[in-house]
């Protein structure tokens, strides 16, 4: 994360520990006051519809009407505000005796669909905070209101677009919160499965705002539909002030992409890219604390009166470290939006900041940038910017082995700037296959240090979905969607010292990548590679890996039956001894099914091999051993990013524990192989290590089971 304060580390984790405390103190005392205090403003809400309705039903004279649109129109605020907002941010789900007011099955009178807005809120803007292209929040897919945002030409208007907005709120916010849960996924927009949801939702509040209570005995229609529109604007002028101010501030800071942001940084982030407002006391209640924004992105799962009673405390930390902590009254911190609008407006480019004078000084750079925005005239959105999945164009095919498996080129995504990865990285890509959604995990053939394209090799398997569908479907021209950027722990770091590839079958996919970078660097004679397949038909690569003999790589290959020129065997004690003169000076590189890898885990156990010299990696994961022993030793799993602890047993994985807290997260197989449920675990032990081991790595959650408490970065 780019540096703005020019914190040192340490500084900046301090920060991030006494921010943690505030809410570890603050989370203890989570209780019945906290779920009373909801179900009276539960109760206040309904008060003001009914009293608001009545009045606008009842009145005489224009003050006893405008009354009941005032009354009504706080009635909707509250159900976003200090309700709905609130709730769905599931603040309530855990205390003991709630049994109206949970996440899962809370329905707010509203014209946003519940499930896109927890997404679109959740999975993206709250982890995404003001990330340049990944964060899709309120304003952000229509306005510009940083410099780093592409700029189009209907930007010249935008600040009169944000002051009549509150006209169209009540339809434009479903349909930016359907069309940004649709880009974040990478789904095509215009569809009934986006939109659907949110034509449910405005259909039902048209229904009963505009034809169930105007047409009731005795009520005038003009009158009562008239009221229930004011009411409604009323909401939505102060909705759009109070949600604008979080975030499209002048003041608010912006960042790139933020892959290793440590928990400090996270925090950090939060305070920087977020602006409070001032409210008088007795009126806080109207806003939900939204008005303390920064408080809620430090700690989303803390319901407001909690946020309202931690801000002292949160606002002396960002003193003590010199952070800034932005708040100021309310009308004045909206003419900061506008102001900031206002100046995004114009066509200025990040280095200039904001120096109109000097681009109107040069007014054919000035007449070249309006021209650019031009050819984006009918376009209010870029697909590219803001997906979590990315798109990219099969430009190549190539059939390998005899049909059994397809290579496949793919260009790089557009929105991957830079695109980088290492030997032994891997892709997670996502297809549907009659309807159901499938997420694998494929190496990537090539490093980028020798390819400006993905390579994939995909073979085929004896009854497999997924892998059988790609090599039938895919062809040049199709597009494929593509989850988050390359990764993987399998890689090479370094060809500068003697390495043994071991490999078996498709093992082979990420090996070839680090057989390429040993070639590009030069390292080439400092490689072995023992490759095993059936036959020299089932071999990927076989003719590439003979080329690559001739320039200096040592490779022996071997089949089930002796075919010249090449060896028949399997692997074992006598044949690494043999091969491999030198073994133990070298590091091992192992990619193979798991019971090629278990045989040779035993081999240069025997041999003494120093274990901390082997990397390996292999298709199929441990099975999960559920031991019903265990069934009643407990642990706690906590979820820092989104403030949620659960209890569950060691024969529970983290997966079913994440879901069960009602934290999204991508999964696709559920065995650990297409690795899209990885996550960081910042601390505590797995059944797949040896307690007490309690570093910071990336894991699997669907096949972990916990053996101590968890802390994860979700």
């Amino acid at each position: 994360m780019k540096n703005y304060l020019n914190m040192s580390n340490e500084q900046i984790e301090n920060f991030g520990r006494e921010i943690e405390f505030i809410y570890t103190e603050t989370k203890a005392k989570l209780g019945k006051g906290d779920l009373d205090h909801i179900l009276k403003m539960k109760e206040l809400s309904n008060s003001l519809e009914i009293g608001g309705r009545a009045l606008i039903h009842l009145s005489k004279d224009p003050l006893s009407w405008m009354s009941g649109v005032i009354l009504l129109g706080y009635h909707f605020l509250l159900e976003f505000t200090e309700l709905g907002h609130n709730i769905l941010h599931a603040q309530y789900d855990d205390i003991p005796g709630n049994m109206t007011v949970n996440s899962k099955t809370w329905k707010w009178d509203s014209t946003m669909d519940e499930k896109d807005w927890k997404f679109e809120h959740h999975v993206v803007h709250h982890p995404f905070t003001n990330i340049v292209g990944k964060d899709n929040d309120f304003g952000f897919l229509v306005y510009r209101v940083n410099d780093a945002q592409k700029w189009k030409l209907y930007h010249f208007f935008q600040v009169p677009m944000l002051l009549s907005m509150p006209l169209i709120n009540s339809f434009y916010f479903p349909w930016y919160v359907s069309t940004s849960r649709a880009l974040a996924e990478s789904r095509e927009v215009l569809t009934w499965e986006t939109y659907l949801p949110s034509i449910k939702k405005i259909g039902t509040h048209f229904l009963k705002n505009y034809i169930l209570f105007p047409f009731l005995p005795g009520a005038s229609y003009l009158k009562v539909a008239a009221g229930n529109f004011f009411a409604k604007l009323f909401q939505n002028t102060y909705l759009e002030m109070i949600l604008a101010i979080s975030h499209l501030h002048k003041d608010a800071y912006i960042f790139e992409d933020t892959d290793n942001e440590t928990k400090g940084e996270f925090y950090l982030r939060q305070v920087l890219a977020t602006v409070n407002f001032d409210s008088p006391s007795p009126y806080d209640i109207v806003y939900g604390a939204i008005n303390l924004h920064i408080e809620h992105h430090l700690f989303p799962d803390l319901p407001p009166n909690r946020l309202r009673e931690v801000a002292p405390k949160v606002k002396a930390v960002c003193e003590k470290y010199r952070v800034p902590y932005r708040s100021g009254q309310f009308l004045s911190q909206f003419m900061g939006v506008i102001e900031n609008a206002l100046l995004r407006s114009l066509p200025l480019k990040p280095e200039e900041n904001g120096d109109v004078w000097k681009l109107i000084q040069n007014p054919i750079e000035l007449i070249d940038r309006i021209l650019d925005g031009a050819k984006s005239l009918g376009e209010i959105f870029s697909t590219n910017d803001y997906s979590l999945f990315s798109q990219a164009e099969i430009v190549h095919c190539r059939t390998e082995i005899g049909g059994d498996a397809k290579s496949f080129t793919i260009q790089i995504p557009n929105d991957w700037d830079p695109a980088s990865w290492k030997a032994g990285h891997y892709i997670s890509i996502q297809l549907s296959i009659d309807g159901k959604k499938y997420i694998r995990q494929y190496s990537l053939t090539h490093p980028s240090l020798t390819s400006e394209y993905l390579h994939v090799t995909v073979k085929r398997i004896k009854d497999g979905k997924v892998s059988n569908y790609i090599n039938d479907n895919w062809n040049k021209g199709n597009r494929v969607t593509i989850i988050g950027k390359p990764k993987g722990e399998f890689v090479l770091t370094t060809t500068n010292s003697k390495i043994l590839f071991l490999a078996a079958g498709a093992g082979i996919t990420p090996i070839i990548s680090m057989i390429r970078k040993a070639d590009y660097d030069g390292n080439l004679s400092k490689c072995k590679l023992l490759y095993f397949n059936q036959s020299p038909e089932r071999a990927i690569f076989l003719s590439e890996l003979q080329e690559l003999q001739s320039n200096g790589l040592d490779c022996n290959f071997y089949f089930d039956t002796a075919i010249a020129p090449f060896k028949q065997g399997l692997i074992a004690n006598s044949l690494l001894a043999e091969e491999v003169k030198d073994l133990k000076e070298r590091k091992i590189y192992l990619c193979a099914p798991k019971g090629f890898i278990e045989k040779t885990k035993e081999i240069l156990n025997e041999l003494k091999f120093e274990k901390s010299n082997l990397f390996l990696e292999t298709f199929i994961p441990p099975s999960l051993s559920i031991d019903p022993s265990r069934t009643n030793i407990f642990h706690t799993v906590k979820l820092i990013k989104s403030r949620k602890e659960i209890r569950i047993n060691e024969n529970t994985n983290l997966l079913d524990a994440i879901e069960t807290a009602g934290i999204p997260v991508t999964s696709g197989c559920r065995q650990g192989m297409c690795k899209s449920c990885q996550v960081v675990k910042v601390s505590g032990c797995t059944h797949n290590e040896v307690y007490p081991i309690s570093q910071r790595k990336r894991i699997t959650t669907c096949n972990s089971l916990p053996r101590s408490d968890i802390e994860l970065d979700i």
